[in-house]
């Protein structure tokens, strides 16, 4: 089964994730995975320790958003959301999506946390996977860029209400699952 979140950042996307995948044993992976290796392996080609890279890759936004010198006093998250977009349409609009594929073809489970785009939509319907958008009260984004805006043109198969405890985002993660399976005809 393929299973692809979409939502604002903090929504709540990768524990909704980490949920399922604990449950099920289904592989998380990332339409972005690829493009974070090569923001990380610059930052560490420019003598930043793989921790401080990993930081600023995946760490807090004050973190992301941090301008370095390394990258022209640009933030790490404009680097990824230029390399992820501006640079991906100059080689083709399918880079990502044709990197997952090999994944998706080869694991029975898999989650995929950061369906930001339609053609990432197309990709997850043409593989027979459910789309979930993840929402969470007070996550709006000012951030005009298309990886933060044109999520919001996916039409998602079901929607989870980060609005409660974790234990009750587990409970919704879990149905979720439940009525995907069923959905796909598994059960």
């Amino acid at each position: 089964m393929l299973i692809a979140m979409t939502g604002k950042k903090r929504s709540g996307k990768d524990t909704v994730a980490s949920m399922i995948a604990e449950e099920t044993g289904y592989e998380r992976i990332a339409f972005a995975g690829t493009l974070k290796g090569m923001i990380k392996f610059l930052l560490m080609s420019s003598g930043m320790s793989a921790e401080e890279a990993e930081r600023r890759v995946n760490g807090s936004e004050a973190e992301k958003e941090e301008p370095l010198v390394v990258l022209q006093d640009k933030s790490t998250r404009h680097a990824m959301q230029t390399l992820g977009t501006e640079w991906r349409d100059t080689i083709g609009k399918d880079l990502w999506t044709d990197i997952v594929k090999a994944k998706v073809q080869s694991t029975e489970g898999v989650i995929i946390t950061d369906m930001r785009f339609p053609h990432e939509a197309t990709f997850v319907d043409d593989h027979g996977g459910v789309k979930v958008r993840v929402v969470r009260p007070g996550t709006t984004s000012t951030d005009p860029h298309p990886s933060e805006v044109l999520m919001d043109q996916i039409e998602v198969d079901f929607t989870i209400y980060n609005h409660g405890s974790m234990d009750q985002l587990d409970e919704a993660a879990f149905r979720l699952l439940q009525a995907a399976t069923r959905m796909r005809g598994l059960i």
